[in-house]
């Protein structure tokens, strides 16, 4: 059996629902016994991964 584990951050109904729906094309209905969970919950804060390159501080 082989196990995967996948996060991400998402900010839209929109698209939170068309990755449900994705999810589920790929690994079959969530529902079924061993297909997978999956999960949403709030995101209130994050501390680092920001997008880009780092730049240097000025000071």
């Amino acid at each position: 059996m082989q196990h995967n584990t996948l996060f991400s951050v998402v900010d839209d109904e929109a698209v939170i629902e068309r990755t449900i729906a994705a999810t589920q094309r790929i690994v079959g209905d969530l529902s079924q016994p061993n297909t997978g969970i999956l999960f949403v919950l709030p995101v209130s804060r994050v501390v680092g991964g920001q997008r880009g390159r780092a730049r240097a501080a000025k000071g």
